[in-house]
This record gives structure tokens, C-alpha cells and sequence, in this order.
């Protein structure tokens, strides 16, 4: 923001000044609201993984993880995404650890 009034401000009017600072506080606020309810939707998932490790069994539960990894891997498209694969990595890697 300071970059382009700084370049541009001698030539763009005030009116124009305003409205792309409201701009860009509106953007700031929507990827907020996005990095909200992506926790949200990973916070349900981490949830749902606990839940699953209750009713399975050892194999069955590494093999479910195993699932998710490889879904979340392949066609997830944000970072909460990205922290639901690697945490299913890391725990069916834990598991096969403690199982040796």
C-alpha cells in the first residue's frame, strides 16, 4: 500500500486514495475470515480422527490414516489441508514405530 502511494500518489486523487485503502481492508478481512474457517474445518477433521481411533482397530486405524494422508495430499488445496495430511503421516508412522 505505502509502495504504490508512494509511486502513484502524486496521480491519484484523494477519492481514489480512499477507496483503495478500503480495498484492501476488505481483502484483509475476507483472508481472515478464510484462515477462520479453515481452523474451524480442521479443528472438526482433527476431531473426527480422534473419533475414528476409538472404533477401529490398530491396522484398520493405520490404514484409515494412511486414506486421509494420500486425499488430503493429493487434492488438498489449503494449509489446513496441508496440517490434516501431515499430522496422518506422522501418527501411522508413530504407530508402525511403537508396533516394532
Amino acid at each position: 500500500m505505502k509502495l504504490i502511494l508512494a509511486d502513484y500518489g502524486d496521480v491519484l486523487s484523494d477519492s481514489q486514495i480512499n477507496s483503495l485503502k478500503l480495498n484492501i481492508k476488505l481483502v484483509q478481512q475476507q483472508v481472515e475470515e478464510q484462515k477462520q474457517q479453515e481452523q474451524e474445518l480442521e479443528d472438526k477433521i482433527n476431531r473426527y480422527i480422534d473419533n475414528v481411533w476409538r472404533v477401529l482397530s490398530t491396522d484398520e486405524y493405520i490404514q484409515f490414516l494412511e486414506d486421509m494422508y494420500t486425499a488430503y495430499h493429493t487434492y488438498g488445496t489449503t494449509l489446513a489441508d496441508f496440517h490434516i495430511a501431515m499430522r496422518c503421516f506422522n501418527e501411522a508412522g508413530e504407530i508402525r514405530e511403537a508396533l516394532q
